[in-house]
């Protein structure tokens, strides 16, 4: 009867931790995403009752190796086990499963590694709670210097002020002209740098992100606040390019001209303006001027999105004590 208990206590752990973790992820979010915590919930619930087969499994397991193994194999089959969760959930539901407004991987994988460090202390193993507080322990000063490292760099970081231009590009013959570029809010100098970088061909203003004292700001809607979560699709799909007004402002103009497969990571200029250019058909980039001062944060091209149509590639952009936000800078129809 014990031993039941003792199983039984295990899914609960998984099932319970997951749910409190979306709570407070979606209450630390001005309660943007609460509609999704009953879904999730169940959805965990589901998982955790199958994880009730795991237990005697792995406390035999973790019962016959030292404590350290006993660790590294806590760590390796949580990392499993939430990766299982993930893939069986992404088969279940498709691309829906992005909806969810928090990061489900992440949630389960601290729930479970919270439920097997559960199971390795009922195991027969010496592994005792002095060694779980000190694994507790070690976590908190490592957790500690991050964010001690973070608020360093948030502190060396220069306010932010300057305008993202998206501007899809495709490729000719065709030397662009200078009037042609400056409709898309680039001043003469900025279209002469483009011109001068060798790039040919025809270009879209598709749209543009402002980013204010460190904030990302809508023109259309100048009084939303991108930290209000029910305002958060405003920013996510930025301004429309005004082509009557040339734009003074610092810029980071990037120019793409397919679906990017692969991450791509720069640094934000310091108080002048850079030009982004992807290459003509492989991925990755070229920055113009190579020489600038850059800031402390950065700014990251993501990897395209196909599970979506029309596919978009995201922005993910570094904002001083604030967590990254995310926008959507470029859709593509074909792959």
């Amino acid at each position: 009867m014990k031993k039941i208990s003792l199983r039984l206590v295990y899914p609960i752990i998984i099932w319970v931790i997951s749910t409190l973790i979306a709570i407070f992820y979606v209450i630390n979010n001005d309660g943007f995403g609460k509609g999704d915590i009953q879904g999730f919930s169940i959805l965990s619930l589901i998982f955790s009752a199958i994880s009730f087969l795991l237990y005697g499994l792995f406390n035999k397991l973790f019962g016959r190796v030292n404590i350290f193994i006993s660790v590294v194999l806590v760590i390796a089959l949580s990392f499993i086990q939430a990766t299982i969760f993930l893939y069986t959930a992404w088969f279940i539901f498709g691309p829906w499963l992005g909806a969810f407004s928090f990061p489900i991987f992440r949630i389960w994988l601290i729930a479970i590694v919270i439920g097997n460090f559960y199971v390795l202390l009922n195991s027969q193993n010496k592994f005792g709670f002095k060694h779980l507080m000190r694994i507790i322990g070690a976590g908190a000063i490592i957790y500690g210097l991050i964010f001690f490292y973070n608020s360093i760099q948030n502190l060396r970081t220069e306010n932010q002020n300057f305008d993202i231009i998206c501007l899809s590009w495709t490729p000719s013959d065709k030397t662009p002209e200078i009037k042609e570029l400056m409709k898309w809010s680039l001043t003469e100098k900025e279209s002469n740098d483009l011109i001068n970088s060798g790039v040919k061909g025809s270009f879209w203003g598709e749209r543009f992100f402002r980013i204010e004292n460190s904030k990302i700001v809508s023109i259309d809607n100048p009084d939303f606040s991108f930290e209000d979560k029910e305002n958060s699709i405003e920013f996510e799909f930025g301004n429309d390019i005004d082509t009557t007004k040339t734009n003074e402002r610092t810029k980071v103009i990037i120019v793409m001209n397919h679906p990017q497969e692969t991450d791509f990571t720069f640094g934000q200029p310091a108080n002048e303006t850079t030009i982004v250019l992807q290459n003509q058909e492989s991925d990755g980039f070229k920055i113009y001027p190579d020489n600038i001062d850059f800031n402390i944060k950065q700014i990251k091209i993501k990897k395209t999105d196909f599970r979506s149509f029309p596919h978009w590639t995201g922005l993910s952009v570094e904002l001083k004590w604030k967590n990254d936000f995310s926008v959507n800078g470029f859709q593509w129809v074909d792959r």
